[in-house]
């Protein structure tokens, strides 16, 4: 990520009244082993003030909105400024040489299905992906790209954070958003 302005003085963010807030006051923001593996992932991209200012916005309510698509995470994140910050964050999707054998093992499987439709990430699905020499979770210093409008020089500000935290709790609620993040698009392995 290219450096912004390399003075910086953190403000007081413009309170928001329509924003996502967290489901969690405090604690943890994931509730299921997948997104706690999200979780785990996002924390292992900052140093820890960061992404404490991270979980604080995630909380306050100031990310307005989240899509989710293959590859990408897009959000708006209101700042200190009038204007809300634009956060884009580019992930690897599953390679396509190894996605038709990922989902010829789904339709092997009716168990995975099942799971998915009760709002379950199946515990073997992890275990799959390693097996085809793939990943269900990015990896942490892979070929992610994550930018922000702010003008935090940092390549990981609070403002990333706030949304990455945000997706886990969505993906608790959603686990094929996960796989659609990753490539892999329900149609592809629902019947």
């Amino acid at each position: 990520m290219a450096k912004k302005n390399s003075f910086y003085r953190h403000k007081k963010a413009v309170s928001t009244k329509n924003g996502i807030r967290s489901r969690t006051r405090r604690g943890q923001f994931a509730q299921h082993w997948w997104s706690k593996r999200w979780i785990d992932f996002i924390e292992r991209l900052a140093e820890p003030g960061r992404m404490q200012r991270g979980r604080t916005y995630a909380r306050q309510g100031q990310v307005l909105d989240i899509d989710v698509q293959p590859g990408l995470i897009e959000a708006r994140v209101q700042g200190s400024r009038r204007t809300p910050y634009q956060v884009r964050l580019y992930f690897d999707i599953i390679d396509r040489s190894v996605l038709p054998l990922l989902i010829e093992r789904f339709n092997r499987r009716a168990s995975i299905a099942a799971y998915l439709l009760a709002g379950q990430m199946p515990p073997e699905l992890e275990a799959l992906f390693e097996e085809q020499g793939a990943r269900l979770f990015p990896e942490p210093h892979g070929h992610n790209r994550l930018f922000c409008s702010c003008p935090d020089d940092s390549d990981f500000c609070k403002h990333i954070a706030a949304v990455l935290y945000l997706v886990g709790e969505v993906f608790d609620q959603d686990p094929l958003l996960l796989l659609r993040l990753r490539g892999i698009g329900k149609e592809m392995i629902l019947p």
